[in-house]
């Protein structure tokens, strides 16, 4: 597995007629690099790490044309490509996107630790205040 991920995502291009002859069966550089889209379709696409079937099986797969190729932007949609290149950022983006897609609620909101749905044993009763 290790093999077939550092071929996936050493950027490289096979020839065209292999990439064809590859795919129905295997995951093909050009297959896997669709999945590191910015663009969310294609980004929610491409899952497997060896075998393509999966991907047709599960109906994940995209396929997109020599050019199509061309336009792909790499990355996470909201963060500066050239701060994903070194390895501090690398590490902290996972946190850092975390935090970007779910805003902590303000520490003054009585709802901040509130849950959605109150369950019927809690109804009625005065709830603890939770404290950090």
């Amino acid at each position: 597995v290790f093999a077939t991920a550092a071929v996936q995502h050493g950027n490289i291009r096979l020839p065209e007629w292999l990439e064809r002859s590859l795919q129905p069966l295997l995951v093909t550089p050009d297959l896997h690099r669709v999945h590191h889209s910015i663009v969310l379709h294609e980004a929610n696409a491409n899952y497997g790490a060896v075998l393509s079937v999966w991907d047709r099986f599960f109906g994940s797969l995209v396929t997109l044309s020599p050019a199509e190729h061309q336009r792909i932007v790499f990355g996470i949609n909201g963060f500066a490509p050239e701060n994903g290149l070194r390895p501090s950022s690398m590490l902290l983006t996972p946190w850092l996107l975390c935090r970007a897609t779910r805003p902590a609620p303000p520490r003054d909101d009585p709802r901040r630790f509130a849950p959605t749905v109150e369950p019927a044993a809690f109804r009625g009763r005065q709830r603890a205040k939770i404290r950090r």
